[in-house]
C-alpha cells in the first residue's frame, strides 16, 4: 500500500512536471496580459484539464493490471453505446 501511494505521488509529479504541462503553463503566465477573459479562462480550463486527465491516466495505469483496464474500457464503451441509444432516442 506504502509503494502504490508513493507511485502515485510520483505520478502526479510527473504529470505536473510534464513538458506539454509546463509549455502551457509558460504560455499563459507569459501571454496573460495579452489575453482577453475569454481566452484566459479558455487556456486556465485547458491546462487544468490535462493535467487532470494525465493524472487520471497515470493512476489508473498504477490501480489497475492489463485485465482489469481491459475490463474498464470495455464497460466505458457499453455505457457510451447506451448513452448514444438513449439520446438517438429522445431525437
Amino acid at each position: 500500500m506504502l509503494s502504490t501511494a508513493t507511485a502515485l505521488i510520483q505520478a502526479t509529479e510527473e504529470v505536473v512536471m510534464d513538458e506539454e504541462t509546463m509549455a502551457m503553463s509558460s504560455f499563459i503566465h507569459h501571454n496573460r496580459n495579452e489575453l482577453d477573459n475569454d481566452q484566459f479562462a479558455r487556456a486556465l480550463f485547458m491546462l487544468t484539464t490535462a493535467i487532470a486527465s494525465n493524472a487520471v491516466d497515470k493512476a489508473t495505469k498504477l490501480l489497475l493490471n492489463e485485465t482489469q483496464l481491459r475490463e474498464l474500457m470495455s464497460s466505458i464503451d457499453e455505457m457510451e453505446s447506451i448513452r448514444n441509444l438513449v439520446l438517438e432516442e429522445n431525437n
